[in-house]
C-alpha cells in the first residue's frame, strides 16, 4: 500500500511541476512580448509642437522613409522641441529645406 501511495505522489509532483513550468513559461513570453512592442505614434498630428509624434525614433512610419527623418533631425539647428511646427506637420507639407538632402 505504501509503495502505491509513493508512486501516486510522485506522479502528482511531476504533473504539478510541469504545470508550474508551463505557467512560468507563458508568463515570461507574455512579458517579453509586451516589452518588445514599439510605442505607437498619435494618428492625428497636432499643428502645435508634439513630443511623441515625429520626435521618437520608433516613429519612422510617420515619414516617407527613415532617411528623411534622420536628416531632418540632424540638420535642424534648433532643439527639436522648439520648432514652430511639429515634425509630423513638416513631413506632410515637405516644406523644410532639410528634405532636399535625401
Amino acid at each position: 500500500y505504501f509503495i502505491f501511495f509513493l508512486k501516486m505522489s510522485n506522479k502528482i509532483t511531476i504533473v504539478s511541476t510541469l504545470c508550474f513550468l508551463l505557467v512560468l513559461t507563458i508568463a515570461t513570453l507574455t512579458a517579453a512580448q509586451t516589452e518588445a512592442e514599439p510605442k505607437k505614434c498619435n494618428e492625428d498630428c497636432p499643428t502645435t509642437r508634439d513630443l511623441v509624434c515625429g520626435y521618437d525614433s520608433n516613429c519612422y512610419a510617420r515619414f516617407d522613409n527613415k532617411c528623411l527623418y534622420d536628416r531632418l533631425k540632424c540638420t535642424t539647428k534648433h532643439n527639436l522641441e522648439t520648432v514652430d511646427m511639429s515634425l509630423c506637420d513638416l513631413a506632410e507639407r515637405k516644406t523644410h529645406p532639410a528634405y532636399r538632402l535625401c
